[in-house]
């Protein structure tokens, strides 16, 4: 195969012409119609500003402080000066200035023509620098929260007024007001901390006792220490001796000096022990209890011990216990014998002592003088039982004749119920045509006479006379009145007459005395009641002795009160109110004008009205506690023994005072608030007794207390109509007379 290897023609190339090239074409504006479209514009533009200038309202905005820029966001929020032109509603301002936080939150603009907003900033924190002296290092508040330690920088303290306080153990409290005024700027504060505490020394007689205070052992005498400052007591123990004690009122920076303080021996103790046991002690004329019992007693000297009991001998020994050590005392106490002669019906009649077989019944007896029970009996017969009391130097005489068992069942069958009082005026009745006018009382029964002896037990032999004659004694000679509207008994105790009235208080039923009647001025004492019991003591209450003459007796039943009342009845030869058989009180005499207790009502009208009778809450008036000498209240005196007392009152008397020792009411009567409580005649039942001069509810257990005491402070039971019920005696509670006056 053979390949062409010519080369190709070449290609011609000609000239031409030049020619340029032609502009592109030029844009034209549509045909719009322009000059309507921009009148539009302006149109449209001119209603909108007429449209929000009719709406906008001229707001105010000024920021503190002055420098402070502000300014509100939003599309269209024309200014002209500090004035902007905002429609109503919320728009939110910005503030700012240097040194102070920023502000940025809405406002609202209403529909009021001029407004004005003032943008207050507040300044940034401040700082702090505190030195301090002559501690190292305390603690700061700032506003009563906690800022941080001292010396040193606080660094942000807000800015204004500022409390600080700055505080070291052992120093006093630095307490300062201070103006922060922020903004970074730094304020400085020199602290100055003064001792809280005082310098202490102590000395004693002999040396070496424990000092503490507080309860915190601070060393031995003779000391020095710092005490901090307040109310502190300081206390001195020592091995055989009695501790001592003293508050102190410690100031900071004076000095307190205890010198020389003699210490005491430690007291000594007496362990006393009687047979038989139960008697009363008394130490050096003290009265310290019932045997047997451990006593305290001031060491190396000599000490007289007596001991007594109701029937025995009283016994004394001299006794002397050194410090800190015991000393037992013995003594045996001899019986006191007095003689009782009993006669009897039947004959044969056996007689049981004391719950023994003591023989034939008709004998004579040598008995101690304490009570007895003796009883009589045989075979076919009503037992007689009765409680007996020989007296010393008094021979009595007992003719007891045995009832069958019909004879007995009458004679203690209840007494027919009386029809209740008219209050005639007192006349005398002739006696009956053909029958001799007589002043003696009508004869008494069997029954009768055996009741007046149970009862010639306990009555002195000055008035055995009077009760033979039994409860239906005729009326001799009373005692005079000592003045018009009031009387006093044979043993000088004054009554005041009560005219009587209405008495109406609040959630009672109404209640009229219309029968006069005589109230105590006085509480019935130690004194005149051992006229009528004479081995009756009222031993001590909380450790205070009980048993002076001049203070009300207590440890006194409701039935001894009665029994009192009718025995001085008798004294006075006055018909007695109430009826007393075998020992025991079944019954009263309504018409009867012998001393008796005060009724409910009667002690009402006393201390719970006020002299225009009108009801008070309180025996003194209105208001609690009570005012100053208002009488005899758990007080100030007593709260070494009573739970609760009477903040700030102090009467003097840590138990019983004597009686009549506070001002009298406005009616007359002393102690009817405070000193003891006191036995009402009337039985207890939920509601006090009403109607016309109301005696109470039939004779029953419980009988109604009436008034406060010594060891009472709560206010429901110092208000004048508190009440409660009881049986048996208490060391605050005793009771004062009341009679009626026809």
């Amino acid at each position: 195969m053979t390949q062409n290897l010519r080369p190709a023609e070449p290609t011609l190339i000609e000239p031409t012409s030049f020619r340029p090239p032609r502009p592109a074409a030029r844009w034209h504006w549509p045909a719009l119609p322009w000059t309507a479209l921009l009148a539009s514009a302006v149109v449209g533009l001119t209603l909108f500003v007429i449209a929000y200038l009719s709406l906008a309202r001229s707001v105010a905005l000024s920021g503190e402080p002055a420098s402070a820029v502000v300014s509100v966001q939003g599309l269209f929020a024309p200014r002209i000066g500090s004035h902007w032109l905002l429609i109503p509603g919320a728009h939110r301002v910005h503030a700012q200035a240097t040194g102070y936080k920023p502000f940025d939150a809405q406002i609202t603009v209403t529909s009021d023509t001029l407004q004005a907003h003032t943008i207050r900033l507040t300044p940034l924190p401040g700082r702090l620098t505190i030195t301090l002296s002559p501690v190292t290092q305390a603690s700061v508040w700032v506003d009563g929260e906690v800022a941080g330690k001292a010396p040193g920088t606080l660094a942000t303290i807000e800015a204004g007024a500022r409390e600080v306080l700055v505080e070291a153990p052992r120093y006093l409290p630095f307490l300062t007001q201070l103006q922060v005024r922020g903004q970074g700027q730094e304020e400085t504060l020199a602290v100055k901390l003064l001792p809280a505490w005082a310098d202490l020394t102590v000395s004693s007689q002999p040396t070496g006792a424990q000092v503490s205070v507080d309860g915190k052992l601070l060393g031995a005498t003779p000391l020095s220490a710092e005490l901090l400052h307040g109310e502190r007591k300081l206390t001195l123990t020592r091995p055989g001796y009695k501790p001592w004690s003293r508050v102190l009122k410690v100031l900071p920076g004076r000095a307190v000096d205890i010198a020389d303080v003699t210490l005491s021996k430690a007291d000594g103790w007496l362990e006393i022990v009687t047979d038989p046991r139960g008697a009363a002690v008394t130490v050096d004329g003290r009265y310290r209890g019932e045997s047997p019992v451990k006593l305290q007693v001031a060491p190396d000297a000599a000490h007289r011990v007596t001991a007594m009991k109701a029937g025995y001998e009283p016994q004394s020994a001299n006794t002397q216990v050194a410090s800190d050590d015991t000393t037992d005392v013995t003594l045996q106490l001899v019986p006191e014998l007095a003689v009782i002669n009993l006669i009897t019906q039947p004959v044969d009649a056996e007689l049981m002592l004391d719950g023994k077989p003591a023989g034939n019944a008709t004998q004579r007896l040598n008995l101690p003088t304490f009570e007895h029970e003796i009883v009589v009996r045989r075979a076919g017969y009503a037992t007689y039982r009765t409680l007996i009391t020989p007296r010393k130097g008094v021979d009595k005489h007992l003719r007891i004749t045995l009832k069958t068992a019909a004879q007995m069942a009458d004679e203690l069958a209840p007494p027919p119920s009386e029809p209740a009082p008219s209050y005639p005026a007192p006349t005398t009745s002739a006696p009956d045509a053909g029958q001799a006018p007589s002043d003696k009382p009508p004869p008494l029964s069997e029954a009768e006479q055996q009741a007046a002896l149970v009862m010639a037990q306990t009555v002195p032999p000055a008035a055995l006379e009077a009760l033979a004659a039994g409860d239906r004694l005729a009326r001799r000679s009373a005692p005079a009145p000592a003045s018009a509207g009031q009387l006093r008994t044979s043993l000088g105790q004054t009554l005041l007459r009560v005219n009587g009235g209405e008495v109406v208080m609040p959630g009672r039923p109404p209640v009229r005395l219309a029968r006069p009647f005589y109230l105590a001025t006085r509480e019935v004492t130690n004194a005149q009641y051992q006229r009528y019991l004479a081995h009756h003591l009222a031993g001590a209450a909380e450790g205070q002795e009980a048993n002076n003459a001049q203070l009300p007796v207590v440890l006194v039943s409701w039935e001894a009160a009665a029994q009192y009342c009718n025995w001085l009845s008798r004294l006075d030869a006055l018909p007695v109110f109430y009826q007393i058989k075998y020992g025991r009180v079944l019954g009263i005499h309504p018409d009867a004008m012998g001393y008796r207790l005060p009724t409910e009502a009667e002690w009402d009208w006393a201390t719970a009205l006020s002299p225009a009778g009108n009801p008070q809450e309180y025996p003194w008036g209105t208001g609690f506690p009570p005012p100053a000498h208002s009488g005899n209240f758990a007080d100030r005196a007593a709260s070494a023994t009573q739970n609760q007392v009477l903040d700030g009152y102090d009467d003097g008397f840590a138990t019983a005072a004597p009686v009549g020792s506070f001002p009298p009411n406005a009616q007359g009567f002393y102690d009817l608030a405070g000193n003891v409580a006191e036995w009402i005649h009337d039985t207890f039942a939920p509601t006090p007794a009403a109607g016309l001069d109301p005696l109470g509810p039939p004779m029953a257990a419980q009988h109604v207390v009436r008034g406060s005491s010594w060891a009472q402070a709560d206010r429901a039971k110092l208000r004048a109509l508190a009440r409660s019920a009881g049986v048996a005696g208490r060391p605050d509670l005793g009771f004062r007379l009341a009679r009626y006056a026809q």
